[in-house]
């Protein structure tokens, strides 16, 4: 009988924690950390898989690298010794996110095809949330995506974007909460299509708003200011960097906050505020320094 309590006290925690994780990192890890506990005393290796992936994920998301990969590694082979598919997709993806931010592409490609080649595997195994194939490989698509972008193959970008957009579609845009969308906006941004990347920026948001999704949220604002920055609307431009990063300071993740005021201090500088925007760059070339965001630093 007490058997049976515990095991439904932990799976209503792994459930708490699977819809709390994104609200707050802090509580995240604490809570994370109180479910393994209580997943060692039952021998309950899918549920200490879990429950590491969260913390782990959350580290990452407050640029405490160092301190999220040995729960993801961790992570990895509790999955790999029960045999659970999906939980391996998403933790690979999560240290795949971790070079990511750390600049160091390469590796966080491999990461993203070693992630591709489980989901592969998804039918023969054992899942802990039952999503498909497509669920998996829509959010692969869109970070291998997003590592051509950031080395400006914008049409190796757009390639794997529009994979991710097919697949998602389906499903209502749930793997990505219309990140995928903002994405290719971004990259229409790049390539000079303003009014292109307008359309899919504004179809993005409504999912973005709907999910909470705060760090995509921020990005698209960040984006649409630099559009209007490009057509000259100002007013406008100020408007959504300021937006941008209302929504960014709510989160504890650096790597977003970052890339949003180092675009707004070429908009200070571009209108004439040079000793505002020197300001800002000293604020995020420290934030940057301590979390070993070299690339950023440069």
């Amino acid at each position: 009988m007490e058997g049976n309590y515990i095991n439904c006290k932990i799976n209503e925690m792994l459930e708490k924690l699977e819809q709390d994780r994104y609200i707050n990192s802090d509580k995240t890890i604490k809570f994370g950390l109180e479910v393994y506990s209580l997943c060692v005393g039952a021998n309950y290796e899918t549920g200490m898989a879990f429950a590491f992936w969260c913390v782990g994920e959350a580290y990452l998301n407050m640029s405490k690298y160092e301190n999220a990969m040995p729960h993801l590694f961790e992570s990895i082979k509790l999955s790999q010794r029960q045999n659970i598919c999906d939980l391996q997709v998403l933790t690979y993806l999560t240290i795949g996110d971790t070079y990511f931010d750390t600049g160091e592409y390469e590796k966080s490609l491999d990461y993203y095809n070693s992630a591709e080649k489980i989901a592969n595997q998804i039918t023969k195994c054992k899942n802990y949330f039952k999503n498909s194939y497509e669920y998996y490989a829509a959010k692969i698509y869109n970070r291998i995506g997003e590592i051509y972008r950031i080395l400006r193959c914008y049409e190796d970008a757009t390639i794997y974007y529009n994979l991710a957009v097919n697949l998602d579609r389906k499903l209502n845009y749930k793997a990505t909460f219309g990140g995928v969308l903002l994405n290719l906006g971004n990259v229409q941004y790049h390539l000079g299509n303003y009014d292109k990347a307008m359309e899919y920026l504004n179809e993005s948001l409504p999912y973005l708003i709907n999910n909470n999704h705060k760090i995509g949220l921020a990005e698209a604002y960040g984006i649409v200011a630099l559009i209007h920055e490009k057509k000259t609307n100002y007013e406008e431009c100020e408007k959504y960097f300021s937006k941008a990063i209302d929504v960014s300071s709510e989160m504890a993740y650096d790597y977003c906050k970052i890339d949003i005021i180092l675009d707004f201090c070429n908009f200070l500088e571009n209108t004439g505020r040079r000793e505002v925007a020197i300001y800002k760059l000293d604020e995020v070339y420290n934030i940057s320094i301590k979390n070993k965001m070299y690339a950023k630093t440069m």
